[in-house]
């Protein structure tokens, strides 16, 4: 979860890059605007990592970010300077959360006075102290263990011998237009045109055919469709788009799936066990990752997101 974090702020820096050479106010309204949306974004995975202090010091950065944006003027520099800047102040923390001299580094930060609302002297104790907590759900720690390890009969493609007939031939009939649906989307994302919208269509055919395959008895189809609902259903709770290394493993999900219709079609060969098992552990690790990673509970800042969609 902290380098998951830790990978988000890296990018928070890139795109803050911008705000110290954007000279319209159009621009620099717009930049402030965009980041607003990333810190409550971090927010709630600070909330799911169970990192308090964190959550605590993004909720004090986007209420400066969201008054840097409603002011008549344009910023100074040193105002572009401390919020192009706290990404890095939050690296140097993620790097070793317990340590004392990150927390402080990073609360000194919070207390720069080129904020328009510095942190208040009487906080800085509590939110060092609350930055080297972190929080672990009991009930999550007690729950019984996950599958970590793909098995051949995972990938099977086998039909049951007590097959329904009727149900086979709507899986075969759907099975070609929903693989290629889920294809046209995963591969939308690997270009500069994909959005959050290709990540739920995608996650819609993988649970629709999710569930045709469970009915008709496909586990092969079965299993990568459901740790790929997992994996798109996270992105879409979250609001991001699959990085590049992820976009690799959701395009030879995709070829997969559509070897494992061909094959069950009767068209041409399945791919081979190895092949499809390497597949599908790839897919299943990603989709415990997700799992770990899905923010929980309403966003921290619903106010200023409202302020943002208005």
């Amino acid at each position: 979860m902290i380098s998951l974090l830790s990978f988000e702020v890296s990018q928070f820096a890139e795109s803050l890059k911008v705000l110290l050479v954007e000279e319209t106010v159009e621009d620099w309204r717009q930049i402030l605007s965009d980041h607003l949306k990333e810190i409550e974004r971090l927010g709630d995975g600070a909330e799911a990592a169970g990192l308090a202090g964190l959550q605590q010091a993004c909720e004090h950065i986007a209420t400066n970010v969201l008054n840097a944006a409603a002011q008549e003027e344009p910023l100074r520099d040193a105002q572009r300077q401390v919020i192009a800047g706290w990404p890095h102040a939050a690296l140097a923390y993620l790097g070793n959360p317990y340590a004392h001299d990150t927390r402080s580094g990073l609360v000194r930060y919070l207390q720069d006075d080129r904020w328009l609302e510095p942190l208040g002297h009487d906080l800085r104790d509590i939110l060092v102290e609350n930055l080297g907590v972190i929080e672990v759900d009991a009930a999550e720690v007690n729950l019984e263990p996950g599958k970590f390890h793909v098995e051949l009969d995972d990938i099977a493609l086998t039909l049951p011998d007590d097959v329904d007939p009727a149900l086979l031939d709507s899986l075969l009939q759907e099975l070609p237009r929903q693989v290629a649906d889920f294809t046209a989307a995963i591969q939308r994302l690997t270009t500069a045109e994909g959005c959050l919208t290709d990540v739920e269509v995608a996650q819609r055919v993988a649970h629709t055919l999710k569930g045709a395959a469970n009915t008709v008895g496909v586990p092969g189809i079965a299993n990568l469709t459901h740790y790929l609902e997992d994996i798109l259903l996270a992105l879409t709770q979250r609001q991001t788009l699959p990085n590049t290394r992820l976009n690799e493993t959701l395009i030879n999900a995709a070829d997969c799936l559509e070897m494992m219709n061909e094959a069950l079609a009767g068209v041409s060969n399945a791919p081979s066990p190895d092949a499809m098992v390497s597949v599908l552990q790839e897919v299943l690790n990603w989709a415990t990752r997700s799992l770990k990673s899905r923010p929980c509970g309403m966003p921290f800042t619903s106010a200023r997101r409202n302020w943002m969609n208005n």
